[in-house]
C-alpha cells in the first residue's frame, strides 16, 4: 500500500511519463517495452545492444538519460503493448493489478507463454543477453547508475567508492563468512533459511528494493526467536529507509552536489545489523536445545 501510494504521488508531481525525480513511470517496465518496440520496428539485429536500447528510450522519454536494459526472452511477450510508453505503462499497471488479483487462474497461461520465447530466440538470444550484461554501458547506467534503489552493502560500497568490482569482492567475503557461521552451528532449517536470506540481501550486488520481499519469512523467524528492542528498532530503520527510497532519490536529483549521497542505499546499514543480530541468535539455537538436566 505504501509503495503504491508513493508511485501515485511521484506520478502526480512529475512530468508524465517521467515521475518525480526524473525516472520514467514503472522504470523496470521500460526495459520490457523497449524489447517489444524493437521487435515491432524490425530491429532484431540490435535487440540486445545497450546503445540502441538507450537511444530508443531517450528518444521516447525526453529528459531520461539512464538505461533500463531489457532481458532475454521478454520482447515477444510485450509485443502487444505497442502504445507510446506513457499509455503502455498505464495499461501494463492495470493488467498487473488484474493478474495479481487473479494470480491462481493466470499461472498456467503465463508459464506457457514464457516457454515460447526461448524456443524462438535460442542460444543466440542467451548469448546476446549475457553480452549486454557485460557491456560498459549496462555497468554504468544500471549496475552503478541505479544503486539508489539497491539495498545491499555491495551496492552501498559501489555508490560510495564508484568502484564496481569491490561489490563482487564484498559478495565473496560475505559468502565465506556465511559458510563459516553455518559450519559452526547445529543444522536448523528455518533458522538457516532466514540467515541465508538475510545474508543474500545484504551481500548481493544487484538487490532492488522489491527483491527484499524474501526477507519477510526471515523477519518472522527473527521476531519469533527474540523480540528484543534492538531488533525492533533496526527493523523500523530498514522499513523507514526502504519506504523513502524514491523520495530520497527525487530529493537528491534536485539538491546541490553536496547532497548527492542522500539517495545512497543506506538501508544496507540496518540490514547488516540485522545480519549480525541473526548470527547471534543463530549461535544460541544449539544452547537452547540442550537437555533440561544440563545447567
Amino acid at each position: 500500500m505504501f509503495g503504491f501510494g508513493s508511485i501515485v504521488v511521484a506520478a502526480v508531481f512529475g512530468d508524465f511519463p517521467r515521475v518525480l525525480g526524473g525516472q520514467p513511470l514503472l522504470p523496470d517496465y521500460l526495459a520490457h517495452w523497449t524489447g517489444g518496440r524493437m521487435l515491432l520496428d524490425g530491429r532484431l539485429g540490435d535487440l540486445y545492444d545497450p546503445e540502441v536500447q538507450a537511444h530508443l528510450q531517450h528518444a521516447e522519454i525526453p529528459g531520461y538519460e539512464r538505461l533500463s536494459c531489457q532481458p532475454a526472452f521478454a520482447p515477444l511477450l510485450y509485443l502487444p503493448l505497442w502504445l507510446p510508453y506513457g499509455a503502455s505503462a498505464l495499461v501494463w499497471l492495470a493488467v498487473s493489478i488484474v493478474i495479481g488479483v487473479l494470480a491462481l487462474r493466470w499461472v498456467r497461461p503465463l508459464l506457457f507463454g514464457a516457454l515460447v520465447s526461448p524456443a524462438i530466440f535460442g542460444p543466440n538470444g542467451i548469448r546476446g543477453w549475457l553480452d549486454a550484461l557485460a557491456s560498459p554501458l549496462y555497468s554504468g547506467k544500471v549496475q552503478e547508475g541505479q544503486t539508489w534503489k539497491m539495498q545491499s552493502g555491495s551496492a552501498l560500497l559501489t555508490d560510495l567508492t564508484g568502484v564496481p568490482w569491490l561489490a563482487y569482492l564484498y559478495l565473496a567475503v560475505g559468502a565465506v563468512l556465511l559458510c563459516v557461521v553455518l559450519s559452526r552451528t547445529r543444522p536448523d532449517v528455518p533458522a538457516d533459511w532466514a540467515l541465508v536470506a538475510l545474508w543474500t540481501v545484504s551481500c548481493s550486488p544487484h538487490v532492488v528494493i522489491y527483491d527484499v520481499v524474501v526477507l519477510l519469512p526471515a523477519a518472522a523467524w527473527l521476531f519469533s526467536t527474540r523480540n528484543a528492542g534492538a531488533l525492533r528498532w533496526t527493523a523500523l530503520a530498514v522499513f523507514a529507509l526502504q519506504w523513502t527510497t524514491s523520495l530520497r532519490f527525487a530529493a537528491a536529483s534536485r539538491l546541490p552536489d553536496a547532497w548527492s549521497l542522500v539517495d545512497a542505499p543506506w538501508t544496507a546499514i540496518p540490514l547488516t545489523v540485522l545480519c549480525v543480530l541473526a548470527v547471534r541468535l543463530r549461535a544460541e539455537v544449539p544452547a537452547e536445545r540442550v537437555s533440561p538436566g544440563v545447567s
